[in-house]
């Protein structure tokens, strides 16, 4: 069989399947009552063996993975709130809408423009015990007891492992009438494995890389949870690639085939050349293993090489990258951003890693974190972390601290807007915590609990915090908008005395207008972050120190509140929500991203932004902190090797690129469609800059090249 990729044949065919793809949850007639008065985990196990016995289910000719059930989720949906009711356990005795008491009582909120949220859960953003899995296969989960969880934790592993046989015999029937060689042998190779796993430990890179794609596409469908990221990939998959050609089981070419349709399955599935839709699917790669050793193989440079030669942008690719890694690797990585394919985060790893243990993380679990989503930290096989649902707006929040009452002292006024974000978080937390007690009766998950360590040791379902960590995050939105309006107080009111606090406030109500000189001094003539003021260096710094100690809450399954820094691209819609900020911003504009300078700050050079982060301890935040740099579309590949390295110097978080002409996205602005090749960086995903909403082309035009 030639395991070569045989690009045209394998996108066709998924492109035939999905773009006629029909959902039809209605043919399954699950009979909800009939299981309405036993736990919630008898409930959803019960509803995953039915769905397993009874989906109809796609076998590829050319594809060599399998997981397709032609009734689960929609096309553009990777599994978190999928609407087709396997995830939400329906019970005639819990009537209440558990999601919906949540959103009523952060209505006013949302109404002030402090914050945007949805859910008090975050279905998304997770990462199956991929280890745990390859390691032993799914028959090792199966217990045999008989309490509540460990019987809910059988039933839907056993029927996980009835639905591969399913695929198995599917295969094997289209097998047997197949005429074309290849996709005969692609057939009887996927029924030979499908038997084999995932319920037995995989033996080969072929069977692991199944197993992988099987347990993250099947747990999105039928648990409802975004499964947002393949793992590590080169560090799992390295070992059985090194015995496979030793062995002379495979070839390289044949790795790089199966890889290129791990890829092109996320971009045909979501349509990534010709329409926006999130993929929340991403890749991991570098870093290093549990034992602190570095990784970095062949497997890494076959994935940067896929991703090169496809022009892939639907699956994220994040790198784990340390000063141990060589410069080979971060230039495979620099070919990607040069060739128009910013696809790429770059993740500190000793930052992440120091953040982590910082929190109390074991080391070698906090070695083997993944992102999930964008770039949100998650402990590959250990950790449940819920968020990305949840975003605070700082400048809102200091909006609002201004108005509260008259101040001694900026000491006093600063003080006091601490303890206003710290009470907001405690206000939050009590509402996602009365909601989030409710999660194990309303959506538990057998499948994911038992992949991840502490679940089958306590004999608790994850929504019961039975993981070995068990967090929740809320994101703070508009961080150099906050500090700089910060120091703008505490300069034009209490140091220069250029006006009193009544006297900023009605400036700000009037949008500055009618206040120009006052205006004038705050945009011009005070520091900025980001700009290497030592004078602003130091009082951001203090800042995120004091911001780390806002979080610490307990939440509803045993564990704690993290604070994190993500903005997604919630700092427009924030911003749009909010007036001006002593900053000199402007009324319903954009706020900061990230941990990047304001758009309209004058910054000499990226160094200068890299300078103002090395002030600050980035181990205090357990979450990815993102800094974007926009530079020109010529910048060399020396001068991003340096960049990155310095990065890695002084201890960031995590980095993106978008090397950018604003001339030409200009003229793609006005003539999208002959333009359609251009790739940017939106936020933590990439898109084709034509199918963007046009606010959302003109703020990536409006980002101030570095």
């Amino acid at each position: 069989m030639t395991r070569r990729f045989e690009g045209d044949i394998v996108r066709k065919e998924l492109t035939e399947y999905f773009t006629n793809y029909e959902q039809h949850p209605e043919t399954l007639g699950f009979e909800t009552a009939k299981y309405a008065l036993l736990p919630a985990e008898i409930q959803k196990a019960e509803k995953i063996r039915h769905i397993c016995e009874n989906a109809r289910i796609k076998v590829f000719r050319y594809f060599p993975f399998w997981s397709e059930l032609s009734d689960a989720r929609g096309r553009w949906s990777w599994g978190a709130g999928t609407n087709w009711g396997s995830g939400i356990t329906p019970n005639v005795d819990r009537e209440f809408n558990w999601t919906a008491e949540y959103t009523e009582s952060i209505k006013p909120y949302i109404a002030e423009g402090l914050l945007h949220a949805w859910s008090p859960v975050g279905f998304d953003h997770h990462c199956p015990g991929y280890d745990n899995i390859l390691k032993s296969g799914l028959e090792s989960f199966i217990t045999g007891r008989n309490e509540v969880f460990y019987s809910a934790v059988d039933t839907a592993n056993k029927a996980l492992l009835g639905l591969s046989a399913r695929f198995a015999d599917e295969a094997a029937g289209l097998a047997e009438s197949e005429s074309d060689e290849l996709a005969k042998a692609n057939l009887e190779r996927i029924s030979r494995t499908a038997r084999c796993v995932p319920g037995c430990a995989p033996c080969t890179f072929y069977e692991a890389l199944a197993t992988i794609f099987f347990i993250r596409e099947i747990y999105g469908s039928l648990e409802a949870y975004g499964m947002s990221t393949f793992g590590h990939l080169d560090r799992m998959l390295f070992p059985y690639y090194e015995r496979d050609i030793a062995a002379g089981l495979l070839t390289r070419d044949e790795a790089k085939h199966l890889l290129n349709c791990l890829f092109l399955y996320t971009e045909v599935r979501f349509d990534k050349a010709n329409s926006q839709h999130e993929t929340s699917t991403t890749v991991v790669i570098g870093g290093c293993d549990a034992n602190g050793d570095t990784v970095y193989n062949d497997v890494t440079d076959i994935i940067t090489e896929v991703v090169l030669e496809g022009g892939y942008h639907g699956t994220k690719l994040l790198c784990r990258l340390s000063d141990r890694h060589p410069d080979e690797f971060i230039m495979r990585l620099i070919a990607l951003q040069k060739a128009g394919i910013p696809t790429l985060m770059y993740f500190c790893d000793d930052t992440i890693i120091g953040a982590e243990t910082c929190y109390g993380k074991d080391i070698h679990d906090a070695r083997l974190y993944v992102g999930g989503g964008c770039h949100e930290i998650v402990l590959a096989n250990t950790e449940v972390n819920t968020r990305a649902d949840t975003w605070i707006s700082l400048p809102g929040l200091l909006l609002k601290t201004l108005r509260k009452r008259e101040y001694l002292d900026f000491e006093d006024f600063y003080g006091a807007y601490i303890a206003d974000v710290r009470e907001f978080h405690d206000t939050i937390a009590v509402c996602k915590n009365r909601s989030e007690a409710y999660w194990a009766d309303r959506a538990p998950a057998p499948l994911y609990s038992s992949s991840i360590t502490g679940c089958l040791e306590s004999g608790r379902d994850v929504s019961r915090g039975g993981a070995k960590y068990s967090s929740t995050t809320l994101s703070m939105t508009g961080i150099a908008t906050t500090i700089d309006s910060l120091y703008a107080v505490k300069s034009v009111v209490f140091d220069m005395g250029l006006t009193d606090m009544s006297g900023l406030i009605a400036a700000l109500d009037a949008n500055y207008n009618g206040f120009d000189e006052l205006h004038a001094e705050i945009l011009y003539r005070l520091p900025k972050f980001g700009t290497d003021s030592p004078e602003v260096n130091g009082f951001a710094a203090n800042f995120f120190s004091d911001l780390s100690t806002v979080s610490g809450q307990d939440n509803a399954r045993g564990g704690k509140y993290y604070p994190g820094i993500y903005p997604h691209n919630l700092y427009l819609t924030l911003g749009s929500r909010i007036g001006a900020t002593p900053d000199g911003r402007l009324a319903n504009t954009t706020l900061s991203r990230g941990v990047s300078p304001s758009e309209f700050i004058e910054v000499d050079s990226p160094l200068a932004v890299l300078n103002s982060l090395s002030h600050i301890d980035f181990t205090a935040f357990p979450e990815s902190l993102c800094l974007e740099l926009t530079l020109p579309e010529d910048t060399g590949e020396d001068v991003l090797l340096s960049l990155i390295r310095g990065f890695l110097a002084v201890g960031g978080s995590s980095l993106q690129f978008n090397l950018l002409d604003r001339e030409t996205l200009i003229e793609a602005r006005r003539e999208p469609e002959k333009h359609k090749d251009i790739i940017v960086r939106v936020c933590g995903y990439s898109e084709r800059f034509y199918v963007l909403a046009d606010n959302v082309k003109d703020e990536i035009i409006s980002r101030s090249v570095r």
